[in-house]
């Protein structure tokens, strides 16, 4: 019970009339109360979203601020991306992230809160199929967590699964997703509006792959250039 939206839950609560103690920790006392009464306040941003966003900020070719979130939630998560080569500017409410020119191999391990996060595996896994080398990520959360990676290698991903660890081989081209993308994407993360594109967050995984094939491929077709166009010195608002 130590994420940071249990300690947030506890905060609200608490202001409403009710008595937790135990906040940051792993054991939570509740003592009843007899009413609890109504309150305003500011929840804290999705640091899933804003952590999904950051990575593929790291599979783009331009520098992308994920604004209104709360860094020090994604600690773990910055500290990966920057061992993959990414330059990392960070403010008391926002993370700007500068892709590198070439992506570091790294090995993660989803761990309880403070560590890496299940719920970010496989988009971190979509980037390290990009990277130059081999990276092991091991799932200790749910361990069946791995549907992702069959889709993955049917796009020419190299990824050989053993339990719950997956060895993730980079490749420099994903040439089997440049046929999918203009599938995926219109249906699933871009929103058309007329001739004017707008970016709508939608599917996670349409987010992670049109960052990679977007870095995989410089395309003819002007599907492979949306996110680089769309994201050029990009602000996502949370």
């Amino acid at each position: 019970a130590m994420e940071p939206e249990v300690d947030s839950t506890i905060d609200f609560l608490n202001q409403m009339g009710a008595k937790i103690t135990g906040k940051g920790s792993t054991h939570l006392v509740i003592q009843g109360v007899d009413e609890l009464f109504p309150v305003g306040m500011e929840m804290i941003s999705d640091r899933i979203e804003a952590g999904t966003f950051m990575i593929a900020g790291a599979m783009s070719t331009e520098p992308l601020t994920v604004a209104n979130c709360q860094p020090h939630h994604l600690d773990t998560v910055i500290d990966k991306l920057r061992s993959a080569g990414c330059e990392i500017i960070i403010t008391d409410n926002s993370v700007t992230v500068h892709p590198p020119k070439v992506i570091k191999p790294v090995n993660i391990t989803t761990m309880p809160y403070p560590g890496f996060p299940t719920d970010l595996q496989a988009q971190f896994m979509v980037l390290m199929t990009l990277a130059d080398g081999v990276s092991v990520i091991t799932e200790t959360i749910f361990p069946d967590r791995f549907m992702h990676v069959s889709e993955l290698n049917r796009l020419q991903a190299n990824i050989n699964l053993n339990l719950n660890i997956a060895s993730v081989h980079g490749v420099r081209d994903w040439a089997v997703l440049r046929s999918w993308l203009p599938i995926c994407v219109p249906a699933q993360l871009w929103c058309w509006q007329g001739s004017k594109r707008k970016a709508k967050p939608s599917s996670t995984v349409s987010t992670i792959l049109t960052a990679a094939m977007t870095r995989s491929s410089r395309s003819s077709t002007p599907w492979a250039h949306i996110l680089s166009e769309t994201t050029h010195n990009c602000r996502m608002e949370l």
